[in-house]
């Protein structure tokens, strides 16, 4: 059955009047003058039939029809704004994508990066969460997760996005005041510590025994606060590859060797095998593996280690 015809503009007329108690005041609320909205009463009462307001002196009091018909559309108006909220508020959220991500991979590789993806895709919004807890894709309305691990979580599925390098770095003023000239020179200066990455592991990489006495240096349980002191001529940090990027280009860290370690775990992009990503997340899943690409080639044509010439070889 079809709906009856709704005067929208004079419902929402008497509305305002009945609301402001007058005219007037109706008339300044919704931009019209005193006559318009006079008009559109006059229209609504005579397609009903009834009276809806009376004149008591200066000031038009709603009649007791014109009551029960206010609270109906009061009501219906009220439903209507609601509607128009949620649906705005729909497609705001259909716009935004939720990453979860280590804080330190955030920090020092994301969030740099971000306006790129701005740029590309406007219409798209970054919710970063970033916690080094493991996210619950089915709670937490997570999209999609960027993980430093094997590669293999239940549930999930998990696109490799970078692979690391384990490398020593120190500021340049660290290297040039201790002339760092080869490993074993790293036995005379501060080592700074991961928590996760111990000193033993490059140790043994480069021939060298895994229990040598080293100086005592700071321990960090955040690779981004291990770098930040490294850079700031605390001492020499075992850095990865994908957090020591941004510092190694800006002239802010530099690598004393050549010499590397790969590591054993890797990033991964990782979001539920038993959905698909929505259009946002499928957005920035794309432009993640542009940034990687650049990265990765950046990362081939830049010499982050010091010439044999500059430490004196």
């Amino acid at each position: 059955m079809p709906r009856p015809h709704l005067p929208l503009s004079a419902l929402r007329a008497f509305e305002a009047a009945f609301r402001q108690r007058g005219y007037s005041r109706a008339a300044d609320e919704l931009g019209l003058s005193h006559g318009a909205v006079s008009h559109h009463i006059k229209s609504l009462e005579q397609s009903l039939g009834v009276k809806l307001f009376r004149r008591d002196g200066h000031v038009m009091v709603p009649t007791e029809a014109g009551q029960r018909l206010a609270l109906h559309v009061s009501e219906g108006m009220s439903r209507l704004a609601q509607g128009i909220e949620e649906v705005r508020a729909r497609k705001l959220r259909s716009r935004i994508v939720t990453v979860s991500v280590l804080p330190a991979f955030a920090a020092r590789w994301l969030i740099p990066r971000l306006a790129s993806l701005h740029q590309s895709n406007p219409d798209i919004e970054v919710n970063i969460r970033a916690s080094a807890l493991l996210a619950d894709f089915s709670h937490e309305g997570v999209d999609v997760g960027l993980r430093y691990g094997p590669g293999k979580w239940d549930g999930l599925t998990a696109e490799l996005l970078y692979t690391e390098d384990i490398f020593p770095v120190c500021s340049p003023q660290f290297l040039e005041k201790n002339n760092l000239k080869e490993p074993r020179d790293l036995l005379k200066v501060t080592l700074l510590r991961d928590q996760r990455i111990p000193w033993s592991v490059w140790f043994r990489h480069v021939g060298m025994n895994d229990d040598v006495p080293i100086a005592a240096g700071s321990t960090y349980g955040d690779a981004g606060l291990l770098l930040h002191a490294a850079a700031a001529g605390h001492g020499v940090a075992l850095a990865r590859s994908a957090l020591a990027d941004n510092d190694l280009s800006a002239g802010l860290l530099v690598r004393p060797f050549p010499e590397k370690l790969a590591a054993d775990f890797a990033y991964y992009l990782v979001y539920p095998s038993d959905r698909s990503l929505r259009e946002p997340a499928a957005a920035f899943r794309q432009w993640l593996f542009m940034q990687l690409g650049r990265a990765h080639r950046r990362q081939d044509h830049r010499a982050s280690f010091p010439s044999k010439e500059d430490r004196g070889l």
